[in-house]
């Protein structure tokens, strides 16, 4: 893969050296691969993944952690939003190739309050193509976590 990007830049950019570019591509791999998940599996109704205009909810609880530090890290397929105690925290994920799915984190730490916290994530898995959206299986994937310890998971499992 990093071969054929180097090539694709190099061909449509003359000042872009193939070197530099692989370094790059390189490093933020290795920058990237650092934030898959810990615990967190792809989740959705059975068989439902390729329904088409298929909305699905989720929803944890969790209590604020001691450290006050909390992070979503999430992906899935078409379009979600995420509200932390009621309050809209963003939408996502961001676009990537067909087959490959990026990792989004959002910061809890301020947006927590004492006590029981709730997230819900609202998913669309709309399944058609589009100039914005590619046909492909909805899923959701999901951990919250608070240094090394995950505090929610879509996986059932917590620490």
């Amino acid at each position: 893969m990093v071969f054929y990007v180097s090539l694709y830049i190099k061909r449509y950019n003359r000042f872009w050296k193939t070197t530099n570019l692989f370094i790059y591509i390189f490093l933020s791999y290795k920058k990237i691969k650092q934030q898959f998940f810990k615990k967190a599996q792809p989740v959705w109704p059975a068989g439902k993944q390729l329904e088409k205009n298929y909305t699905v909810g989720f929803r944890s609880a969790f209590e604020r952690p001691a450290s006050g530090t909390a992070m979503l890290r999430i992906t899935g397929s078409t379009l979600y939003r995420i509200y932390l105690n009621g309050e809209f925290i963003g939408h996502g994920p961001a676009r990537a190739g067909h087959g490959y799915y990026r990792v989004d984190e959002w910061d809890f730490s301020k947006k927590m309050v004492t006590g029981t916290n709730s997230l819900a994530i609202e998913v669309a898995g709309y399944n058609v193509n589009s100039y914005y959206l590619l046909d492909q299986p909805s899923f959701l994937q999901a951990e919250v976590a608070s240094g090394e310890n995950i505090i929610a998971s879509t996986s059932a499992q917590s620490d």
